[in-house]
């Protein structure tokens, strides 16, 4: 399976300093994608999301006979514990915590897990899919039938999240797998709220349909900051084009 990305960060038009951390890892196996958005005003949330970036690489790519989807988990969870052992260890970095998603792609299978409101979607069919699911306030408000999803989006404690690495000792990652299409062209978006926000889903499926990552990666960019890029803002792109 041949497959091509590409990552960017940004620091955006308003904050002082880049607080999301992205990077793709190939592997032996298969291609390791990991986003992680360190939480806007706790401390050191840079510190957060580099941590927990390498954490989940080191753990995944050490355990390799743990079935995947567990290793997501495991990895996941051994990221909690790396930021709440530094936070312990340094009084600057106490507090600090931040989002994750993992996105592991071998053999014609997408495994995939995440912590926050960094999202992961999958692009296949002219159809732009939405995997994970906010761990949000606003997220949760839906699922009570509290309000609309039509409304979450605009909602002003939209960035308001309840589950974080670093956060708590306890988190509960979703995780999923599927196996994808054996024939035609498939994409995913990973991207940390800095993107969600400013985007649009109808306007991210019209991008998707390009070939070009860099002209795909470009076009993202450019809507973010048209409008304000007030946030750090971070994606991946993968194809197996």
């Amino acid at each position: 399976m041949v497959l091509n990305y590409i990552e960017e960060s940004n620091v955006g038009l308003v904050r002082d300093h880049n607080e999301d951390y992205v990077k793709v890892f190939r592997l032996d196996t298969g291609l390791l994608c990991i986003v992680c958005d360190g939480l806007g005003g706790n401390n050191a949330g840079e510190v957060a999301s580099e941590t927990a970036a390498y954490a989940m690489y080191d753990y995944f790519k050490f355990y390799k006979n743990i079935p995947p989807v567990q290793r997501i988990i495991d990895s996941l969870e051994f990221a909690n514990r790396e930021i709440l052992e530094l936070s312990k260890r340094h009084r600057a970095y106490n507090g600090m915590a931040t989002t994750g998603v993992m996105l592991y792609l071998e053999a014609g299978t997408a495994y995939y897990g995440h912590i926050g409101d960094s999202r992961l979607y999958y692009f296949y069919d002219d159809e732009l899919l939405q995997l994970t699911k906010d761990h949000s306030l606003v997220q949760r408000m839906v699922d009570q039938g509290l309000i609309k999803m039509d409304d979450a989006e605009k909602h002003p404690y939209k960035n308001v999240i309840t589950q974080a690495l670093g956060d708590t000792e306890e988190i509960k990652p979703d995780v999923a797998s599927f196996l994808l299409p054996q024939n035609g062209n498939w994409k995913f978006l990973i991207c940390t709220d800095g993107v969600s926000n400013l985007m649009e889903a109808e306007e991210m499926a019209e991008l998707m349909v390009r070939r070009n990552l860099d002209r795909i990666a470009d076009s993202i960019g450019q809507t973010v900051e048209e409008r304000g890029a007030h946030d750090n803002y971070s994606f991946i792109i993968i194809s197996n084009e």
